[in-house]
């Protein structure tokens, strides 16, 4: 089970290893070095070539410490389509919101997090 242990500007602690670029943080692992082709906005196409994104039941979109990426209203209206709950809020939160949820090891969770702005 992958728990964050920490969260601050640009800079994220998951399971004892540090990251300094943005992740794809899943149960089981973490996607180093996320990349988007719109830096500030995210779409299915920048999650999906990582990952599939059907097989979660819930997706957690850190948007930045203040909140400055925004996913793209095609990729929450093609998840919700699918039955994939979405949460989107800045990051410190959707970190404490992933530990929450896999710790009730309930969902498959996703949680696709921009560390700096």
């Amino acid at each position: 089970m992958t728990k964050i242990q920490s969260y601050d500007f640009g800079i994220i602690r998951i399971d004892d290893r540090i990251y300094r670029s943005d992740v794809l943080v899943t149960n089981e692992k973490v996607i180093e070095n996320w990349f988007r082709e719109k830096g500030h906005e995210v779409s299915l196409a920048d999650i999906q070539k990582y990952i599939d994104i059907s097989q979660f039941d819930v997706v957690i979109i850190g948007t930045g410490y203040y909140g400055a990426m925004k996913p793209d209203s095609r990729l929450i209206s093609h998840l919700e389509k699918n039955g994939i709950k979405v949460m989107v809020m800045n990051t410190k939160d959707a970190c404490a919101k992933f530990n929450e949820l896999v710790a009730k090891k309930k969902n498959k969770v996703l949680a696709a997090l921009h560390l700096t702005c």
